[in-house]
């Protein structure tokens, strides 16, 4: 699970295992989740004590006017400190407060209507979405909670400044119109069979045969370039629109494709979804 563990560590392994996320997974979904119920709460204490080390407690809680509820969770990322990992989990979830209150309703008394003050709940939901810390450590083939979970935002982990993939061969020329002509024809009829078709369909087309199963239905092609490369063979730049089979949602996909002619015909040497490649 954990690929850069912190050098320091005398052992990094029980941070590379997937027992590590199990473990921060049970303390997540018992800590986020609190029932309105006291004796549920208690149950919950009890059952988070559990996974905390020796020496931290669990904070204990009385009536709290609702409940929490969790929703999802997400293994968000996860940094090391001196000896224990921090797991970071971005949680989803509910915040209920519950309130009393009254309200007049029509009641039938013999053969006459009264009103009655009537007694009723009312529930408040706000939903939040926060990273949750999980600090652990590992121990004689175990894990334990070292330190107080503890809240912080979900940062943005947007950027700007980064330039789109561009065609690299943008400057080189193209194919004679003729021999494009011959290619965009072929791509047209691989990408049909390219989207409606199997790996199995695809072998006498394909070096490494891949296909979409029949899940996408091919639109047409945009800004196809074609460059010659060798002496039968092509490297295509292209935009491919496919379309859910279920309704009229369209995306572009980009493909770099090179292609040679074995016995008269095109075959695809190699296939990437990048503009980018060479």
């Amino acid at each position: 699970m954990l690929s850069v563990v912190n050098p320091h560590f005398p052992d990094a392994t029980p941070y590379r295992s997937p027992k590590i996320e199990i473990f921060a997974d049970q303390v997540v979904d018992e800590y986020m989740n609190i029932p309105r119920d006291s004796e549920q709460r208690k149950a919950r204490e009890e059952a988070l004590q559990g996974f905390y080390a020796e020496g931290l407690t669990v904070d204990s809680m009385g009536d709290v006017g609702g409940y929490r509820q969790l929703n999802h969770k997400t293994l968000y990322d996860v940094h090391f400190d001196d000896d224990k990992a921090i797991l970071q989990y971005r949680v989803d979830y509910d915040n209920v407060a519950v309130q009393q209150k009254e309200r007049e309703v029509e009641k039938k008394k013999g053969k006459k209507k009264e009103k009655v003050k009537e007694k009723y709940e009312e529930e408040k939901k706000n939903s939040r979405s926060m990273l949750l810390n999980v600090p652990v450590k590992a121990s004689n083939d175990g894990y334990a909670v070292v330190s107080n979970l503890y809240f912080t935002p979900v940062p943005d982990v947007k950027t700007k400044g980064v330039q789109s993939e561009t065609n690299p061969l943008a400057e080189q020329s193209e194919a004679p119109m003729e021999q494009k002509q011959q290619v965009e024809n072929w791509l047209k009829d691989f990408f049909k069979k390219y989207a409606d078709g199997t790996t199995d369909d695809l072998t006498y087309m394909m070096e490494k045969p891949q296909a979409l199963n029949g899940q996408r239905s091919f639109v047409g092609l945009e800004n196809t370039k074609i460059y010659p490369s060798g002496k039968n063979g092509f490297v295509v730049k292209t935009n491919v629109k496919f379309q859910e089979k279920d309704v009229a949602i369209e995306n572009t996909e980009s493909f770099t494709i090179h292609l040679t002619k074995r016995d008269g015909k095109y075959f695809v040497e190699k296939m990437e979804n990048t503009l980018g490649g060479k």
